[in-house]
Formats: structure tokens, sequence, C-alpha cells
């Protein structure tokens, strides 16, 4: 008896589309155990050849890699990298700094050479590991911190907590409380999630690793060789601390969000620098509150003040480096003397 026309249509597969069906399976397959084993070889191979050029420090479980330059006799500077960015990428401007200052970068946990946290970490939490780390690694109070994007609202959540280890603060094109927390309400969400789990893909198979060299932004070609190739060997590989500024947002509670009132600072030396170049790194949304957003910055202070970049978009520290160091110094010389 011959079939019908709908038996034949939910019957089997022919022979064909079923082989063309396995073979497309087993080249799949084949793709991500390559990309895996690839990235396993590179990230081996990195581990040996860039090792930490600082110390890592135990917070209580896990280390985050400080290093520390130069010497002085004033409070120390210390740096607070971007959301979800390794300090390597400030490295030149800290170089800039330590010739005049001591000067301290870290990698927040996950990022750079430091050990990834258990469990996303809330403001709090990454103002506890800041004085965690400079309490063992025995780097007395006050500071003069030198925030760079994301890194303003830890310094701005660290002084609302300890206002008396505040000496003054550099921000370079700091993110304000105000305009993040309101633009973030459209930076995150379903998408968000989506596009960090395809970025965390990419890098597991290598495919970040590869594509490297195309994704380098305009600054990287300024480096030294060393530092280009530190930072290569970190952006290259799987990074657990991309999304933190996300997760801070979703997992600290609106009581505890970073908030300075004006004037909280009294009258510490504070300075705004802040972008003029439109820059592709901000939404609509951020750049057009990026001025408003900066003076409520220097506004922590009664001493504050905005100095506009006009060469640079939002990386000032990386694109001009010596602006930034210049900036910071500024800062520590305003402030003094360590009494």
């Amino acid at each position: 008896m011959s079939k019908s026309p709908e038996a034949a249509a939910f019957g089997p597969p022919p022979r064909s589309e079923l082989l063309w069906a396995l073979v497309t399976l087993a080249v799949f397959a084949t793709v991500i155990v390559v990309g895996l084993s690839f990235e396993a070889l590179a990230e081996k191979y990195d581990s040996a050849r860039y090792p930490p050029p600082g110390n890592l420090v135990d917070v209580g479980g896990y280390r985050l890699h400080l290093l520390c330059k130069g010497t002085s006799s004033g409070p120390v500077v210390v740096m607070v990298a971007g959301g979800g960015t390794p300090a390597v990428v400030s490295y030149p401007m800290q170089d800039r700094i330590a010739e005049h200052a001591r000067v301290c970068s870290y990698d927040r946990a996950g990022l750079g050479w430091s050990d990834a946290a258990p469990m996303p970490l809330t403001f709090d939490d990454q103002v506890a590991n800041l004085q965690t780390m400079l309490r063992q690694a025995h780097i007395p109070a006050p500071y003069v911190f030198a925030p760079e994007s994301f890194g303003s609202l830890v310094v701005i959540a660290y002084a609302k907590r300890h206002p008396e280890q505040v000496a003054g603060i550099a921000f370079l094109d700091g993110v304000e409380p105000q305009l993040w927390f309101q633009g973030m309400v459209n930076e995150s969400g379903v998408f968000a999630r989506l596009k960090g789990t395809f970025i965390q893909a990419a890098w597991r198979l290598g495919i970040v690793r590869i594509i490297f060299p195309a994704l380098v932004p305009e600054w990287f070609d300024a480096l030294t060789s060393p530092a280009k190739a530190q930072m290569t060997a970190l952006y290259s590989r799987p990074n657990p601390g991309y999304a933190e500024a996300l997760r801070a947002y979703e997992t600290t509670p609106v009581s505890q969000r970073p908030y300075l009132a004006p004037g909280a600072l009294g009258n510490r030396p504070v300075i705004a620098l802040r972008h003029a170049r439109s820059s592709q790194g901000l939404s609509a949304e951020f750049e057009a509150g990026w001025p408003s957003s900066q003076d409520r910055l220097a506004h922590l202070s009664q001493a504050g003040v905005v100095v506009v970049a006009t060469g640079a978009d939002h990386q000032i520290a990386q694109e001009e480096p010596e602006l930034a160091a210049r900036t910071v110094l500024r800062v520590l010389e305003q402030v003094g003397p360590k009494n």
C-alpha cells in the first residue's frame, strides 16, 4: 500500500538530509573542541609568560592584584579603573605619576591578574575589598583617589563610608551616580545578558584572541611593547569581571547606592576632568547628560573644579595619560604633605 502525502510529510527525513545534519553537527562539535583547546593552551602560555607584576593580596577567600610604584612623603595615590577594565590599560599614566609620588593601581575581582569573586559584588562589597586590600598591604590613609569612569562610583561609595580616608579626588571622566543609575535602566535587561553570554562564549572559544588585533583602540599603538603584550594577554582570555558594572547595578539595593551630597567633601581638592570629543563608548543618553554630571562631581567639594580635555573622548587616561597624570598631581599638590 502506498503512503499518503500526509504520512510521507511526517515520516523520517531522507537519508541525504540526515547525513548532512550529522556532518554539520560533527563540524560544529569539532570547532568547539578545537576552540576550547586552543584557548586553554594559549592561556597556559600567557600565564607563564606574563606573571603578575605586582602582589596578590588576600581580601577574604580570593586575591586582588595590587601594583605600587614611586615614593613620596605625601598621601598615596590610589587608581581605580573603569568598569570591566584591568588596571594595565592605565599603567602609562601610573608610570608618569610614579615619577613624583607613591601610586598604586589594582585589579578588581575577576579582572586582570585578580581572582574572580565567588558571587556578584555590590558597591559595598567593592568598598570592603578596596579597604581590606589597602590595609593588608599596609598602605596608610588618607588617599588621593584617581578613578576612571565606573571606578568613580566605587570611590564615591568609599568616601561615603570612610570620608576621613579621602584626602582628594581626581575624577578622570568619572561616572556620576545620578546619571549612571538613570542610564543603566536602558543598559540592563535581557539584551545585556545575551550580549554578555555571547562575548563569554567568544572568549572561551578563542575567537576574541584571534580578532583582538582588529579590536584595539588607537591609543594601543602608543603603548610600550611589554604593555601591549600584557594587555593583549589579559584581554584575550575569558574575563569573569567583564559585566561587573551590570551586576553591581542589579545587586545593589537602592538604599545602598553610592551617593554624596553636594559639599560632602568639605574643601578637599576635587577635579573632574571630562572629555570634549563625542565618545562612541557612551550612549546618547550618557553623552547628553555628561557635562552637568561632571559639574555635580566637582560640587562634591566646595573647592571642586571641572577641567575639559579638549582632545579626548571617554578614555582620557589612555588617550592622554600625560594630562591625566598632571591632573592627579595637581590634586596631590593641593592636598600637601601628609600630616
